[in-house]
């Protein structure tokens, strides 16, 4: 989400990656792989003390930020895959088939 409130999935912000927001990109999933497994150990320490309803919510947060991961861990990879973005002002070659 932008200041202004708008959302934006990872795949349109990703249609023409620049390597700047590749780099930021790749920050915030190791920071929400980092958070994931920080809350798993909270999740098994409050099993541990016998905490299941506290335990319960954190596996679901973990599940939903799992799932999070993933999205942009694949959205990441076809990014990687795809030719980088032309800079502004940059011409463009035509597609192919066009003469």
């Amino acid at each position: 989400m932008c200041v202004g409130g708008h959302f934006f999935a990872a795949s349109e912000l990703l249609a023409g990656p620049s390597g700047d927001l590749m780099k930021e990109l790749a920050a915030l999933l190791r920071g929400w792989e980092q958070k994931a497994l920080d809350m798993s150990k909270i999740e098994a320490d409050a099993r541990e003390r016998g905490r299941v309803d506290v335990a319960q919510v954190f596996r679901r947060n973990i599940d939903n930020l799992q799932a999070r991961i993933k999205s942009l861990r694949d959205d990441l990879e076809k990014a990687r895959s795809k030719p980088p973005a032309p800079t502004p002002g940059e011409s463009q070659p035509p597609p192919a088939g066009d003469a």
